[in-house]
């Protein structure tokens, strides 16, 4: 049964969440993938888990269709991408050619 509306929003305002800054969810969030399986077998381990792993995440926080295209375009135009700037991904996953 669920609660009438108004109270439900009351209880929901109430409830008060520790504050989590953008670096520290970066940061933990990369510690966190360090301790990510690694099933990788053959030479192709140039990327760390967790460049690939914040890659991924990162992906939420941009504006373009394309990660990679959009960590170039930053680079080029700025000297700077979002990857290694927010995220501290030191090499970039890149498609496959």
């Amino acid at each position: 049964m669920r609660l009438p509306q108004n109270q439900e929003a009351k209880i929901i305002a109430s409830t008060q969440l520790p504050y989590i800054s953008f670096e520290m969810m970066a940061r933990q969030f990369r510690i966190e993938s360090h301790n990510f399986p690694d099933k990788r077998t053959g030479s192709n381990i140039q990327y760390s888990i967790e460049d690939i792993a914040l890659s991924g995440f990162s992906v939420f926080f941009t504006q373009s269709p394309s990660f990679l295209a959009f960590q170039k375009f930053m680079q080029k135009n700025k000297g700077v991408n979002n990857a290694q700037s927010l995220f501290g991904i030191q090499n970039i996953p890149s498609d496959t050619r």
